[in-house]
């Protein structure tokens, strides 16, 4: 088959010409998949992705209300977001008035599904109920009962719900709620027992609870979601659950305490004067300033490192700007940097940090600066690539400086965190420049005439860390120049000066016991001396000042800015991720085999266990010629199509239906090594899956989701800009793709750059298709792929795990690393960033010919990671706002760098640094947009985490702890204290717990029992291989690091007690065996 992307284009695309050309593929190979559809061989006749434009038409796909679509449109015109939220939930209150409850319920989840774009599934599962309930004195009240999901709507999203209804309960006459005393303590007991399991972003103190339950005119309530329940307050007339309710807890929590502030603003406009309470409130204050934080330390995992302490000299540098591959929470390091760092950060990795946000995936920049290290032979040099590093990395001894780290300024918008002060670099230094003078190559004599005869800083190259030494330091130093010497153009200090020049940042070799400085001159200036004749000479009396910066400038009569005055701390959080979607054991048909394909799930095994036929509980059909039932909706005896029955438990003819599928398919079962299929439907309906498509995953190696899909998961890290080389593709394809024939070029914002490893698994999943085509519907195949690099041009479909809704995206190229290039738009149309995400992407055919609905799980949160609506096309005003503050500057102006200096809110800067929200304001347009710093090749840097390829968990901590003792801004003890505190400790104390409380399982079906049975076999399938679930070894498996880690490093004191009495204690449960506890069996009464 012809498709239109294969057709060379010899003209460069507009944004308009690229945005007919998505929507022309999308609407061919819809087209394509809905005549196989309507051959009645799937378990709908239609394809069940349903393509919209827009947000409007997604969100009336998503809630099934027709006719709102052309509403939502007008009022966005002339409306922000939540007006049109607040708006177009009254109409739809209107409609339905004459059903109260109806009517709250569809006005609640439409303005829910406005705020969060008709992306999230939390309008449809966040919101597990809403309802009409009684007070006391027998008036109506209005309550929204919240489920899990409703997390991914984020805290204004959800706080908006409460207030949406308010308005909605107001429109329809309905009183508030009145809470009783009793129901407010039992808000308060569970939201201190959900924030002790769970963890809550901010935790309220009682009274502000007390003040929001009382206040709030309706119900926040929720489901029951986590095992435990409340010890008091138990057996509540109006609270339906003794559990502890999960979608409450972050609604009132996250939702109108932390974010009051934002609430009131719309109270305010609206004259919602019962809301003013929140004014009380001080919640979790938005204005973030520069101060030292820690809490990227807290929850530390074995085996991922701490690269910086808080704020600490050595730590990563910050640098202002912006890469090619970075904005959007991702930050760039050298890879050199990466290298360096035991190879721990790949590209993709996500790092927790210090600041602006929480953390950010990693991205290479090799245009800003490595690290600094000591080597074994004494000299201090810095890496700036990568290739240095690989060739010095088994010399160095200490990581004396961690390099510059690249955060772009509108994650600092975006966060809100006041502006911490800039490094002192080129990019600044230039600005100062008279017009006409070139400081491109700038020589040490040469910077410090600069300064002399304009009067401008130092230049940064020799501008070091001095606010880094102490007073006493210096001195030294100058003493130790007065002992040093000029010789062959370098200049001679002692080896004793080694420590202050290194905590300064400058570069040395070692030759005896003198350090031998080949950039010696700035230095000698800042300290007060010159060189005469090639003689070094005093020019300006010591005298100390009020810092030892001040004292410098002093000495060197020259204007010395700080160099390093921010430090950015930082650990890693999750390794970097590219695999397929693998449901776990691995399956490839949702075609149930109950216990009888044993653990493997095999469908073969299942089929001669049974003789071929088994019960099982599925959805029937019944065929319209012959009579015969089966879970296929064609009938396996005749071919015929067949008629829906419902759902029932009973007999299945699994070896007809195999049968029925080899003659279909052309293929003998026996070909297959593997077949697998699920133990039970989870489905509402319990609707099996063609098995025939499970037989040709089989054939192609390939696993089914749990929506009968075929996805590839993968780190989500943005890309604005790109060169056809990197991504390994000629000229003539990229004229192909529409763009024009250049070293950079802009992408296009629903382009993707994917892994050569989805590529390969897209490639295995595009022969499975055009099989299926072929072999199952009879029709012409659709991709015909003679290789990988044949998926150029073709479509996917973009889906992150928390929402409904996927994006349509387009293959340009690959690359090596191990996470997923896109668009900040693209990532933010799937309600991502890229501070450590991952999403999926999928062929956009397999979407349309093998999802559905249908196959779903029933239990709440079976609606995520769906795509129950797909958007063709991306417009910026219905994405996720963050990814309107990224800057697109070529170069930071100098107006920002001395605003850093004062620690400017970032608000203040927004037109000037010209962020996405304003080139559209200004130009109409977010194309043109440009970077601040170049990337030589976007795969250049460590590819795959060495957390990922360390055999053995020793092996991790082994790295994780003896690269905190070669970095200097680490505490190497502090680093094993806390994890020992924060995972070790929890983990053993956790499993020595379960261990009491465990189940039993037959290792045969998988059967599990809370006490074995009194035979000694499975109840369910006679077998006697009964063992433990939880096992002598899970409960010691971190006991001997922890004791080794406790005499290594110098911990705390209590902590000794604590590791010394829980050992003690495991030795006395668990004293010595001849055997293993794993090669017990358990039989009879054994365990009795």
């Amino acid at each position: 088959m012809t498709i239109l992307h294969s057709t060379m284009l010899s003209e460069v695309l507009d944004l308009e010409s690229y945005r007919k050309k998505i929507s022309d593929e999308v609407r061919e190979c819809f087209d394509l998949a809905s005549q196989a559809r309507e051959l009645g061989m799937d378990v709908t006749d239609k394809v069940e992705i349903p393509l919209a434009s827009d947000m409007a038409e997604r969100i009336e796909a998503l809630i099934g209300i027709s006719g709102i679509a052309d509403q939502i449109r007008d009022l966005s015109k002339k409306m922000s977001r939540e007006e049109v939220s607040l708006e177009m939930s009254r109409r739809v209150a209107n409609i339905f008035k004459d059903n109260k409850k109806e009517a709250l319920d569809k006005a609640i989840r439409v303005g829910l599904a406005i705020l969060t774009e008709g992306i999230l599934v939390a309008p449809l599962e966040g919101i597990a109920d809403v309802y009409i309930g009684k007070n006391a004195d027998g008036s109506d009240y209005v309550g929204i009962s919240y489920a899990g999901p409703i997390r991914g709507a984020g805290g204004t999203a959800q706080a908006l719900s409460v207030l949406i209804g308010d308005v909605v309960r107001r429109e329809l006459g309905i009183t508030r709620y009145i809470p009783t005393e009793e129901e407010i303590e039992r808000y308060i007991e569970e939201i201190e027992s959900y924030d002790r399991i769970k963890h809550l972003q901010y935790l309220p103190t009682p009274d502000e609870i007390k003040l929001v339950v009382k206040n709030s005119p309706v119900c926040i309530d929720g489901e029951g979601s986590e095992e435990e329940e409340v010890s008091g307050h138990r057996d509540m007339a109006r609270v339906k659950t003794n559990r502890i309710r999960g979608g409450m807890c972050l609604v009132l929590c996250e939702g109108l305490v932390q974010k009051a502030r934002k609430i009131l603003k719309y109270t305010s406009s609206m004259h919602l004067e019962e809301w003013s309470f929140l004014s009380s409130i001080s919640g979790k204050s938005d204005d973030k300033g520069s101060k030292k934080s820690d809490k990227f330390l807290k929850d530390i995992v074995a085996g991922r490192p701490v690269f910086s302490h808080p704020s600490r000299p050595g730590g990563f540098r910050l640098r202002y700007g912006r890469s090619r591959v970075s904005g959007l929470a991702a930050a760039s390091l050298n890879p050199a940097t990466m290298y360096i760092m035991g190879k721990f950060i790949a590209i993709g990795s996500q790092i927790k940090v210090e600041l602006p946000g929480k953390a950010a995936a990693v991205t290479p920049c090799d245009t800003i600066d490595g690290p600094t290290v000591l080597l074994r032979n004494g000299d201090h040099v810095k890496i700036n690539n990568i290739e240095k590093a690989k060739e010095l990395y088994d010399e160095v001894v200490e990581i004396t400086d961690a390099g510059e780290i690249l955060i772009a300024y509108g994650d600092f918008l975006e966060n809100n965190y006041n502006l911490p002060t800039a490094s002192f670099t080129k990019e600044w230094w230039m600005q100062y420049l008279p017009d006409g003078l070139d400081g491109n190559e700038v020589d040490q004599f040469r910077a410090v005439e600069l300064s002399r005869q304009y009067n401008i800083p130092l230049h940064p190259d020799f501008d070091y860390y001095w606010h880094d030494i102490s007073f006493e330091e210096l001195e030294y130093l100058i003493s130790a120049v007065e002992n040093g010497r000029l010789s062959d153009n370098s200049f001679l200090i002692p080896y004793s000066a080694s420590e202050v020049l290194i905590k300064l940042g400058v570069q040395f070799k070692r030759s005896g016991n003198f350090l031998v400085l080949n950039q010696y001159y700035p230095l000698l200036v800042s300290l007060g001396y010159d060189v005469f004749e090639d003689k070094i000479k005093r020019v300006k009396p010591y005298q100390r000042k009020s810092s030892v910066l001040e004292t410098v400038n002093y000495l060197s009569g020259i204007t010395i800015k700080p160099r390093a005055p921010t430090r950015v701390g930082s650990r890693l959080g999750r390794p970097e991720k590219a695999g397929d979607r693998k449901m776990k054991p691995m399956v490839h048909s949702l075609f149930p085999v109950e216990s009888y394909g044993e653990a493997r799930r095999s469908i073969l095994n299942a089929n001669k266990k049974t003789d071929g036929t088994y019960k099982a509980e599925v959805f029937f059909y019944r065929c319209t010629s012959c009579g015969y039932e089966s879970p296929s909706p064609t009938c396996p005896k005749c071919g015929s199509r067949s008629k829906p029955i419902g759902t029932k438990n009973s007999e299945i003819d699994l070896s007809v239906i195999l049968r029925k599928a080899e003659d279909r398919l052309g293929i003998k079962l026996d070909e297959l090594k593997e077949f697998k299929g699920v133990k039970k439907l989870m489905s509402k309906e319990k609707v099996a899956e063609p098995i025939e498509k499970g037989i040709l995953r089989a054939i192609h190696g390939i696993s089914v989701n749990k929506d009968g899909t075929c996805r590839f998961d993968m780190s989500d890290i943005p890309i604005t800009h790109f060169r056809y080389k990197e991504i390994g593709i000629s000229k003539e394809k990229l004229s192909e793709l529409g763009y024009e024939v250049k070293d950079v070029n802009e992408i296009f914002p629903q382009d993707v750059i994917i892994p050569r490893k989805a590529a390969k698994y897209l490639f295995d999943v595009s022969k499975f298709i055009d099989d299926l085509l072929v072999r199952y519907y009879g029709l012409p195949p659709f991709y015909s792929l003679k290789s990988e690099e044949d998926l150029v041009g073709h479509l996917v479909i973009g889906l992150a795990p928390h929402t409904s809704g996927g994006v349509v995206g387009r293959i340009i190229g690959f690359s090596d690393v191990n996470a997923f290039y896109a668009h900040p738009f693209f990532h933010a149309a799937k309600r991502r960033n890229c501070d450590g995400d991952e999403d999926s992407v999928m062929l956009l055919m397999d979407g349309f010919l093998n999802f559905s609905a249908r196959y779903l799980p029933s239990t709440t949160g079976g609606l995520m990671d769906a795509p129950l609506v797909l958007s063709v096309l991306i417009n910026p005003d219905e994405i996720d706002k963050e990814a309107l503050n990224v800057d697109t500057l070529q170069k930071y102006p100098l107006i920002f760098y001395e605003a850093t200096e004062r620690h400017a809110a970032p608000s203040e800067l927004e037109e000037t640094m010209m962020t996405m929200k304003v080139r559209i304001k200004k130009t109409a347009t977010y194309r043109n947009s440009s970077y601040t710093f170049d990337t030589s090749d976007i795969n250049k840097g460590v590819l795959v985490s060495s957390y990922k390829t360390l055999a053995t968990m020793d092996d991790k901590i082994s790295e994780q702890l003896g690269l905190a003792r070669r970095i200097r801004a680490v505490d190497a003890d502090d680093v094993a204290a806390r994890v020992i505190s924060t995972h070790f400790l929890p983990d053993m104390y956790g499993n020595f717990r379960r261990f009491f409380s465990q189940e039993f399982r037959c290792t045969k079906c998988n059967a599990k029992y809370r006490r074995i049975p009194l035979s000694g076999r499975c109840m369910k399938c006679g077998s006697d291989s009964l063992t433990l679930t939880i096992h002598k070894g899970s409960v010691i498996k971190y006991l001997d690091e922890t004791l080794k880690i406790e005499k290594e490093y110098n911990i705390p004191k209590y902590l000794k007690e604590r590791i010394d009495n829980l050992a003690r204690t495991i030795k006395e449960t668990f004293p010595d065996e001849e055997k293993p506890d794993a090669a017990i069996k358990i039989t009879g009464l054994d365990m009795y």
